[in-house]
């Protein structure tokens, strides 16, 4: 799916303030698609009708850990509906052995972070300092959550090239 959606694919994260889509508040969406970036913030662009344009004519949506997370916080935060082919990284990651969060596999696959300090905890954290008024705590937010989504596709270009060569090959050389 990947390898004849790649040049379309809309890779995309969330930052929210808890991991409860009931209860809690998405703070920023970072869409990469096309080679740019955009990130929506909460209280300044961040609404359904611009995460609607964002998604518009997805031919496929790529996340990591996505369809437990990411989709069923923006449908609830937002009254989206995310119907698109879905590629969650996190389930081929698994099958190829590459284990634990995003940071942790970006690591293991040679993907450099400006701030590999910043967890998912510190998004939180950013977002409470951003609303007591720091600035500098959104700038650095926006950037890890952008980093998210960018990082995403050179995670998805190696999962494909490893699945192809691990999965794919093998099985046609067997069927000749």
């Amino acid at each position: 799916l990947y390898e004849n959606f790649r040049d379309d694919a809309c890779f995309f994260d969330i930052e929210t303030t808890g991991l409860d889509e009931r209860r809690d508040r998405v703070t920023t969406v970072s869409v990469h698609r096309g080679g740019e970036t955009e990130t929506f913030v909460r209280g300044r662009d961040l609404s359904a009708d611009r995460l609607r344009d964002a998604f518009r004519d997805a031919s496929l949506l790529v996340t990591f850990n996505g369809k437990r997370f990411d989709v069923p916080f923006l449908e609830t935060s937002f009254d989206l509906s995310l119907d698109y082919p879905h590629l969650d990284l996190m389930y081929p990651c698994r099958q190829l052995g590459l284990t634990g969060g995003l940071k942790v596999i970006e690591g293991e696959i040679g993907v450099d972070r400006d701030r590999p300090d910043i967890s998912g905890e510190d998004a939180v954290r950013l977002w409470r300092e951003y609303e007591r008024g720091d600035d500098d705590a959104l700038e650095t937010l926006v950037s890890y959550n952008r980093e998210d989504a960018v990082n995403l596709r050179a995670l998805s270009d190696t999962v494909a090239d490893r699945l192809h060569a691990d999965v794919f090959e093998p099985a046609v050389d067997g069927a000749e």
